[in-house]
């Protein structure tokens, strides 16, 4: 699966697919098996395998593949017009690693990033009560430290579980409301999450 949509007629997107040397494919297959044997999972142990590639997270119990979800992973690094040049913004590609699960959070709030909070900032300049109508509450640390919290529930963006495991990327896997995208063959939606 390379992301690309079922078509009656070749498009530029398979066309492009097609084009590519099969030395360049036999490289991506080598690397990938490489990437697995590094994980060092395997056998009779429990284990999941986020495929950012396929936008799949496999669950694998003894040997065998037990589950298979859709997911989204990082946004890369895209081009955009602005003041008729050409500029490149950079991404939040999901990292690859290979890490133990360490344990799950049910019902999770969310603490917001600032480099998302700063994503919100047109949004409550147009509404200044925008966070709290959104399930956004403005906290102050005993460190005096204001940090942006979505409380839990339903329209908490990181859903009802949130999955955690040690990184130095701050990434971890979690559900998300959000369901239309699923439907999409390429999901490079998320923060790197």
């Amino acid at each position: 699966d390379r992301g690309l949509r079922p078509a009656a007629l070749v498009d530029a997107a398979t066309l492009a697919a097609l084009r590519v040397h099969m030395s360049e494919r036999v490289e991506q297959i080598r690397l990938s098996l490489q990437r697995i044997r590094d994980t060092g999972v395997g056998g009779s142990e429990a284990f999941l395998v986020a495929n950012i590639p396929a936008f799949r997270v496999d669950v694998w119990r003894d040997g065998k593949l037990a589950r298979s979800h859709k997911t989204q992973v990082g946004k890369g690094s895209r081009r955009v017009r602005r003041k008729g040049r050409l500029v490149r913004i950079p991404g939040m590609r999901t990292p690859l690693m290979s890490t133990k699960l360490r344990y799950l959070v049910l019902n999770p709030e969310w603490n917001v990033p600032s480099s998302i909070r700063r994503e919100y900032r047109h949004k409550v300049k147009k509404d200044p009560d925008w966070f709290e109508k959104n399930g956004f509450e403005q906290r102050v640390s005993s460190h005096g430290g204001e940090s942006l919290v979505m409380k839990s529930g339903l329209d908490n963006l990181l859903g009802v579980v949130k999955f955690l495991f040690p990184n130095q990327h701050l990434v971890y896997l979690h559900d998300t409301p959000s369901q239309s995208a699923f439907n999409l063959p390429v999901r490079l939606r998320s923060h790197g999450c």
